[in-house]
């Protein structure tokens, strides 16, 4: 019972219908809040980012443009999700793969090519742990552990199989 408190599904019905547009996988949204803000609504980081999945103010604007919205709020759990969700989606898309969006929504994708061209082979699970930032090799260990989680709890999905799918691209 006490992972079911270590792992809630506040905003399921929300991350739900983004799931259903995304297609990016409940367990890997979850994680990824999770990670970013505990799901606290009102998180700010020292570097400015805000919200359930802290985005910075220019990339919800540029997200937000893309996605024909002109006005939201960083601090409503709807928008916030909406336009973060949207971005993790599109930075999928150009990585490729989403461990590879993980540090780029981390790190952002100047870095991540440079990662990628440094350690060209690697397989994603690898390549992370070359990263030469410390604070994106974690948080893209987070969110996969959070993402097994979530799918060993509410799925029934074996651990080894969750991480596998996740790692591989097939969410």
């Amino acid at each position: 019972d006490d992972y079911y408190l270590l792992y809630p599904r506040p905003y399921l019905k929300e991350i739900r219908g983004l799931d259903a547009e995304t297609r990016l996988g409940e367990r890997l949204i979850l994680g990824l809040v999770r990670s970013e803000s505990a799901f606290a609504a009102d998180a700010r980081s020292r570097a400015g980012a805000i919200g359930l999945t802290q985005l910075m103010p220019a990339t919800a604007a540029e997200q937000a443009k893309s996605m024909g919205i002109a006005e939201y709020d960083l601090a409503s759990p709807r928008d916030n999700l909406r336009i973060g969700i949207a971005h993790f989606a599109y930075l999928l898309k150009r990585a490729g793969s989403p461990l590879r969006a993980m540090m780029a929504y981390n790190a952002g994708m100047t870095r991540l090519n440079a990662w990628a061209a440094d350690g060209e082979g690697l397989p994603d699970d690898l390549l992370v742990e070359t990263l030469t930032i410390a604070e994106t090799r974690q948080y893209c260990r987070n969110i996969l552990q959070a993402a097994v989680m979530y799918g060993e709890l509410y799925e029934g999905v074996r651990p080894g199989a969750a991480a596998g799918r996740i790692v591989e691209g097939n969410r």
